[in-house]
């Protein structure tokens, strides 16, 4: 609980670049992809072997900042 509160407080979740297909965010200098598939095949860049504070931390921001809008999403061609 503690290390999101530092992430959070100190706007470390940055989301990089969003499609129909994923969202890439950066946390604490590590790359996370997020896909319409779930947390289970979250990817994360860093050394973890399975589900990271960093995919977490993706998953909390997009709780908190739903500004997802699907007539809004656009794929890039």
């Amino acid at each position: 609980m503690y290390e999101w509160i530092v992430i959070k407080g100190t706007n470390k979740v940055k989301l990089i670049e969003h499609n129909q297909s994923h969202l890439i965010f950066e946390v604490y200098n590590q790359q996370v992809i997020l896909t319409p598939q779930g947390i289970k095949v979250a990817k994360c860049s860093c050394l973890a072997s399975d589900h990271c504070k960093h995919i977490m931390a993706s998953v909390l921001w997009l709780h908190e900042n739903p500004f997802i809008d699907e007539a809004k999403v656009t794929p890039k061609l």
